[in-house]
């Protein structure tokens, strides 16, 4: 298992499919927008066994009647992932989450550290490829989505 051969294979198909890709979200909706800029790492990554939490904010929208931060409800996303976790018997609960904020992306982790202590660490934070001059920030991109699935393998 040579690790950097992989990193380079999966960052080479990644930067083939922006290559062939036109840059503008097709649809006006958030399942365009990840189809277009996030699907294609989830798909040459595989995060398999892992419990991953997307919440998506298309660019430039903001909802005026919102009563909690795109944050607040990964980190109950992420705390709930745990709980199921601990009901499920595991021994080390460990959650990930993907804070998505326009092209902005920061990864979460969180750990359960004791009774009812709930740790969260942004521990990768990326921007998506939205015009072909971000397309340097592809082996970010499949690092960290490549450093969930090496944490997860890790483990179990």
């Amino acid at each position: 298992f040579d690790l950097t051969s992989d990193i380079d294979e999966m960052i080479k198909s990644c930067c083939i499919y922006f290559k062939k890709c036109n840059y503008t979200i097709e649809g006006n909706s958030e399942t365009s927008f990840i189809g277009k800029y996030l699907l294609p790492f989830f798909d040459v990554v595989y995060l398999k066994n892992s419990k991953s939490n997307i919440v998506l904010k298309r660019p430039g929208q903001i909802s005026i009647y919102q009563q909690e931060s795109e944050y607040v409800k990964i980190m109950k996303e992420m705390k709930g992932s745990i709980d199921e976790q601990i009901d499920f018997g595991v021994d080390k609960p460990t959650s990930f989450g993907l804070l998505v904020e326009g092209y902005k992306c920061s990864l979460y982790m969180m750990e359960i550290k004791g009774d009812g202590i709930y740790i969260s660490v942004m521990i990768k934070r990326f921007w998506l490829v939205e015009e072909v001059e971000n397309a340097v920030n592809i082996p970010a991109i499949v690092d960290s989505l490549l450093f969930v699935k090496v944490l997860n393998v890790a483990n179990i």
